[in-house]
């Protein structure tokens, strides 16, 4: 049987809006058996938007996505996922990390992309699959 992935691409809205070409991150929902169940696409500047809400990413564990990601591209010549794609071990610390501040979130500027990774993150813990993130380094 055929598997059909779910591929949500919101990287080209925010491309309306410039001229010149963004990085792209992907956030893919996988099954056991390796199958792509969902595909998130956006611009790395959405991603980086969620991805410093609480703007203080050296107070998480050094294991978190959020510290991983961010401190990979501040200090480090390859930014994190960004040369292979990584699991997101920590699931429902990203997860807890998004609800926690959902008041940081400009809905008109990067709403859109902040709800989708809120639901690929429900939908890996209720299923009980897997989460990877790929990012351009840019």
């Amino acid at each position: 049987m055929k598997h059909k992935t779910l591929r949500i691409d919101l990287l080209s809205d925010w491309q309306k809006h410039f001229a010149f070409g963004l990085g792209e991150v992907i956030l893919s929902e996988k099954d056991s058996d390796e199958n792509i169940i969902t595909e998130l696409v956006l611009a790395t500047n959405a991603f980086d938007l969620i991805m410093n809400l609480d703007n203080d990413f050296l107070h998480h564990s050094s294991e978190s996505t959020v510290y991983r990601y961010n401190y990979s591209r501040v200090y480090d010549m390859i930014g994190w996922a960004s040369e292979k794609e990584e699991q997101i071990i920590d699931i429902i610390e990203f997860y807890d990390y998004l609800i926690n501040n959902e008041n940081q979130v400009d809905i008109k500027l990067f709403g859109k992309e902040y709800y989708e990774i809120i639901n690929i993150c429900k939908s890996v813990m209720e299923n009980e699959n897997k989460l990877y993130l790929t990012a351009d380094n840019y």
